[in-house]
């Protein structure tokens, strides 16, 4: 250490492109000069605070550790793994969870509005029947129409619903939606490709171990004081 301050004490220094020799003090901005003082005013700090007084160094080194534990409560720490980061914050599972009950509860709904406007599409032309044809046949022309339109839209309300209901379901975390949605995942299968996509992602985010550590936790009970 001494023979490194020794190199920094006698490099000496540069004044209109010609080096001269330093005989006291150190080079003015000198990175040795921050070296020797902490040196000196170690001791000098050392025996202030034995004294029972607060030096500024001690000060902002207390302002620096609260504010460095502010910012960690904040923000994770980046060399952290981001897998430890996303399990302590409730698993990167999660945000799979929530995207998939997103995905359930709009696809049901696409198809509810679908069979609204066959309904009201098929009822049109019930009308149109009414009006522009008259006799039996008309009746059983609107008869067949109506029922068609009818049919279309309680299928698709009975083919929704589950998805509706299951994507509720795992927005609150429910451990049933969990079951339900696995049903209605397999289910989605068969409705190529769209619906097959949001089955195999479905059947994949459900069945993964860290989805069910997820639906297996239970809020402590609260105790009455």
């Amino acid at each position: 250490m001494l023979m490194l301050i020794r190199a920094f004490l006698t490099p000496g220094v540069m004044e209109d492109g010609l080096v001269g020799p330093v005989d006291e003090r150190t080079p003015r901005g000198g990175l040795l000069s921050t070296l020797l003082s902490d040196i000196m005013l170690d001791e000098f700090d050392r025996e202030l605070e034995r004294r029972g007084m607060r030096t500024i160094a001690t000060s902002t080194i207390e302002a620096g550790r609260r504010s460095a534990e502010t910012l960690s409560a904040e923000f994770p720490n980046p060399h952290r793994p981001h897998s430890v980061y996303m399990e302590e914050h409730g698993g990167s599972m999660q945000f799979h969870v929530k995207l998939l009950a997103v995905l359930h509860i709009v696809f049901a709904c696409l198809a509810i509005l679908v069979g609204l406007g066959l309904f009201v599409m098929f009822g049109g032309l019930a009308a149109i029947v009414a009006v522009t044809e008259s006799g039996s046949d008309a009746f059983a022309g609107m008869a067949v129409l109506g029922a068609i339109g009818t049919f279309l839209l309680v299928l698709l309300l009975v083919l929704s619903l589950p998805g509706l209901i299951s994507g509720v379901g795992l927005l609150y975390m429910k451990p049933w939606a969990r079951i339900l949605g696995l049903v209605v995942s397999a289910l989605n299968l068969l409705s190529f490709p769209f619906g097959t996509a949001l089955g195999i992602y479905g059947l994949w985010v459900l069945v993964n171990q860290e989805t069910g550590r997820l639906f297996d936790q239970r809020p402590a009970p609260v105790r009455a004081a």
